[in-house]
């Protein structure tokens, strides 16, 4: 067992909650990147594995979110990209034998994709 340091522990635990209200609320913000139990059990200094790669794992998380690391946003080009994936794969047009995309369509997609970024404020 590689032992974190009180001190540390303290300063790992102030930092969290300077960024959230609770210990519980950073681990609920990056459940999908960390176990509760490692958050837990780091911070109280009983994590059986190596206390200091966990606690270096929880830095890196706070600074992810001090970024302001968030979900991707596409943009118009990948909007495009994905209706048209969806929309040759359902027509009745397509020439099955080449898969050639006729693009009889792209000008319709186009649009879309601007609406679509102008609602949701992609670049």
């Amino acid at each position: 067992m590689n032992a974190l340091p009180q001190d540390e522990r303290d300063a790992l635990r102030q930092a969290i909650l300077a960024k959230h209200p609770t210990v519980y609320a950073f681990w609920k913000a990056h459940q999908h990147k960390i176990s509760k139990s490692v958050v837990f059990l780091v911070l109280r200094g009983t994590y059986p594995g190596h206390q200091a790669r966990q606690a270096e794992r929880m830095r890196s998380l706070l600074r992810g979110a001090v970024q302001g690391a968030g979900p991707h946003v596409p943009g118009e080009d990948e909007i495009v990209s994905a209706l048209e994936r969806v929309a040759c794969s359902r027509c009745p047009r397509q020439n099955r034998k080449s898969r050639h995309r006729c693009k009889v369509c792209l000008a319709l997609w186009r649009a879309q994709a601007q609406e679509i970024g102008r609602l949701g404020g992609t670049p």
